[in-house]
């Protein structure tokens, strides 16, 4: 493990040349962290989890981010004292076997390492009003907000049940923070969905979106693979990928952002509260409830349903989309913080109309708001917003105004969904997908 350049941050390094196609890590399931596994290896904590009010799902994750916090806890406690490993408090009381003691330990050591400081989850636990000026306008910092009060109830509630339950020792809400974190960013989708895989989550994302390792789940040999899909360099870090998702979404998930010109997608959540009055001419209350997801790589499920409602009422499909989008963006335009991008974004389209790299044409005295993982993800707002008022403008026909090149395949499709709701009152997601090819 080392901090090489791009990055810079700790990471997975090549210690010697490495073949396209090579096998780099193979971890059998009986090391995997999950649920299943800490309700076998920690049967006491298993049961006073039960004894708690929380539904399953919530009692699974509470129960997974306790045994991991321990965890921590334990090799915070043997970092300080000088103890050996075989000496851990937890797996005096818990079962396992030596393999996975020693390797559960090892990878709470390096756990203990990570630096969530920078985490929204944590920023918003220390200073919520500091995180909401941070990201004023946008709403995600009452996200962030709200899961971090979350994870301090889900702190309360297994700490209760525990004492209940008999076990000795306090768990310090900052250790359960880390372990939700740490189950936050490094989570692995395998025969369960929620399984930390010691030494393959310590990969980093690549920051160009090329990885040069991936990862996969072998059912016949329960085991997380790692292969390299190109040729590595002595000293060259290797990169995997977490998916091709929008600054917004990586900030929510693993509290960084990529450089804009390396997005591949922009992302907005609407939330109804926030745009009520135009829900409610379009939509009956009941309906005008749910969040809508609006991505520029897709169009969610979220979308469909609502605009499938309002064509089903016989109301204008496109013109709610663009009010709704109109209205949100308002906020942003109105901004202080951002104006230096947004006015930057505007001297880019008009070089190129179809331009969205407000990063490159943006002043000397704001350069730095580039680096800034907030002002990514409120242009990210900002640029998704946008592309669904052009998707409106091109469901509408109009050649008189400028369309985001990035976003054409997926306008096609969108301007052929508001289509279909004004002529048939509503379109299933393949059918407007059917567009992008034409």
């Amino acid at each position: 493990r080392g901090c090489v350049p791009p990055l810079n941050i700790p990471g997975l390094v090549a210690v010697e040349a490495i073949e396209e196609g090579e096998e780099l890590i193979r971890v059998p399931s009986k090391f995997h962290i999950t649920p299943p596994a800490v309700e076998r290896a920690a049967p006491v904590l298993a049961e006073a989890a039960k004894a708690s009010s929380l539904p399953e799902q919530r009692r699974l994750e509470a129960l997974h981010a306790f045994f991991v916090a321990r965890l921590l806890a334990d090799s915070q406690e043997r970092a300080v004292s000088s103890e050996k490993a075989s000496n851990s408090n937890a797996f005096n009381r818990w079962t396992a076997t030596e393999d996975q003691k020693k390797v559960w330990e090892a990878y709470a050591d390096t756990l203990l390492t990570e630096d969530f400081s920078y985490h929204p989850f944590r920023l918003a636990a220390c200073s919520p009003e500091e995180m909401r000026g941070h990201l004023s306008p946008s709403q995600e910092a009452e996200y962030y907000i709200d899961m971090a009060s979350d994870l301090m109830s889900l702190h309360d509630t297994m700490l209760r049940s525990s004492e209940v339950a008999g076990m000795p020792e306090r768990l310090e809400a900052e250790m359960f923070l880390r372990a939700r974190m740490s189950a936050q960013t490094r989570v692995f989708q395998t025969c369960v969905d929620t399984t930390l895989v010691p030494v393959a989550d310590l990969l980093n994302h690549s920051p160009t979106l090329t990885p040069g390792v991936l990862w996969s789940w072998d059912a016949k040999a329960e085991a997380m693979i790692v292969t390299a899909v190109r040729a590595h360099n002595a000293g060259e870090e290797l990169f995997t990928t977490y998916g091709a998702r929008s600054n917004m979404l990586l900030y929510r998930t693993y509290g960084f952002t990529l450089h804009p010109i390396n997005e591949p997608s922009f992302t907005y959540i609407i939330r109804p509260h926030l745009v009520r009055p135009i829900m409610k001419i379009f939509l009956d209350d009941e309906d005008a409830r749910p969040l809508i997801l609006l991505e520029t790589s897709h169009i969610d499920d979220s979308l469909c349903q609502v605009l499938n409602k309002v064509g089903k009422k016989g109301g204008n499909a496109t013109e709610f989309l663009r009010l709704l989008c109109a209205r949100s963006r308002w906020g942003y335009e109105q901004n202080e913080n951002i104006r230096p991008a947004l006015e930057a974004l505007k001297r880019a389209r008009e070089v190129d109309p179809g331009s969205h790299a407000w990063w490159e044409h943006i002043d000397d005295k704001h350069k730095d708001l580039v680096q800034q993982d907030a002002v990514r993800v409120i242009m990210s707002e900002y640029l998704c917003l946008t592309a669904h008022m052009e998707a409106a403008d091109a469901a509408d026909g109009r050649d008189d105004v400028p369309y985001l090149s990035s976003c054409e395949a997926w306008r096609k499709s969108v301007a052929k969904a508001l289509g279909l709701c004004r002529t048939c009152g509503g379109f299933s997601i393949s059918t407007a997908n059917s567009a992008k090819s034409s």
